[in-house]
């Protein structure tokens, strides 16, 4: 899978770097390239088919339709068209010239509650990106992309730009009708090198990695070892990934900050190492009851995520739930924490579990004095 992995990043020899506009051409043709989405969709297969043999059949068919229908919301998403415009340059006294552009692009409108297409939408997006001359070639310095919040069209998205919702002063941007993040500027600064994000794991050694589906105990240690492989098989993927792109990297981007990258890059695989052995997920519980096992593990931050918050340092809980088949337990239900009783547990929140809200029954939970929405279990389905 590495190897195809490989194929992800497009191979790249001596692009045009002989004007600030060529060189620009070419590394936003680069960027659109990359297509992070298919290592996304190739690596959530992977793990899919690690996962099978632990799996009910009930269960994996939902997995697999929820794969389906995720690979289907991504390619949807996609551009129908795009063209890239240069639309504005300015040199500066410093040597250094900034290159304004616009993407053209439509896009299918995709309904929040369906996921289906539900029409087609123009958007025009802006862009900038500064260069600089390093011996006879134009370097990228610094990137400016469509503001995240707004899409680049520098209005508040809660009011639409009229400055009023709901017939009163827009909370959003206080009736000032630009969006909040970037001030009606319509760009944010890329950086190029972060800190943080990639939350490589490393493990010191080979590692063995049970399959055993004997017992509930053996079975929750199956699943133990599976997430420890799924953030390896993630972790090995990406570090190809980065190092594939680094070597057209090199080509578009001033040495300074190639140099960052590349020195960040090498601290993440040896702070994998360490976060191998301080964060690995651990088996919190094994419990069987009702003629199920239910089995809770422990992650912490990113691990094993594959969409990932670059200030997370949590713990993470999930329930696993485990059906007997025959002599084997079989994952048969994920559950994560319910949002609507995470201080507490099971509990109702309105009333603390109390049942009263002062001297009447609670209206939240109806005196039941459990959560609402899950009934006291404290877990909902993933």
């Amino acid at each position: 899978m590495i190897c195809f992995a490989l194929l992800l990043v497009p191979w790249i020899q001596d692009p045009d770097r002989s004007s600030p506009e060529k060189t620009v051409q070419a590394f936003v043709e680069f960027g659109d390239s990359l297509a992070p989405e298919n290592l996304f969709i190739m690596l959530l297969k992977q793990v899919d088919e690690m996962q099978r043999f632990a799996r009910t059949e009930e269960f994996h068919k939902k997995k697999a339709k929820e794969f389906e229908d995720l690979s289907e919301w991504l390619e949807q998403s996609k551009p129908i068209s795009s063209k890239f415009e240069i639309v504005g340059r300015v040199d500066g006294k410093d040597g250094r010239v900034t290159v304004d552009s616009v993407k053209r692009v439509r896009k299918a409108k995709i309904d929040p509650q369906t996921r289906k297409k539900a029409g087609e939408e123009d958007q025009t997006l802006p862009y900038r990106h500064v260069v600089r001359k390093v011996g006879e070639v134009w370097m990228v310095e610094e990137v400016y992309e469509p503001c995240p919040l707004c899409g680049g069209a520098g209005t508040c998205r809660g009011c639409q730009g009229t400055g009023t919702a709901h017939a009163r002063e827009c909370f959003s941007c206080q009736g000032k009708k630009a969006c909040s993040s970037c001030h009606g500027g319509k760009l944010r600064k890329r950086e190029l090198v972060k800190e943080g994000g990639l939350e490589l794991v490393e493990p010191d050694g080979e590692m063995t990695f049970s399959k055993d589906l004997s017992t509930a105990k053996a079975s929750a240690q199956t699943l133990l070892d599976l997430s420890i492989r799924g953030a390896l098989e993630w972790s090995a993927l990406l570090k190809t990934f980065v190092e594939r792109v680094l070597v057209p990297f090199r080509l578009f981007v001033v040495p300074e900050t190639v140099k960052k990258f590349e020195e960040r890059f090498a601290a993440e695989k040896v702070e994998g190492k360490e976060r191998f052995r301080k964060n690995r997920p651990r088996l919190e519980s094994v419990e069987e009851r009702d003629g199920q096992a239910y089995v809770v593990i422990v992650t912490v931050g990113n691990w094993g995520r594959f969409i990932r918050s670059s200030d997370d340092k949590g713990e993470h809980r999930t329930r696993y739930v485990l059906k007997q088949v025959e002599t084997r337990w079989f994952l048969d239900a994920e559950h994560h924490p319910c949002w609507g009783c995470r201080e507490t547990p099971g509990k109702c929140r309105s009333c603390k579990g109390t049942g009263k809200v002062g001297e009447q029954d609670c209206t939240g939970c109806k005196g039941s004095k459990q959560c609402s929405q899950c009934k006291g279990e404290g877990w909902r389905p993933r």
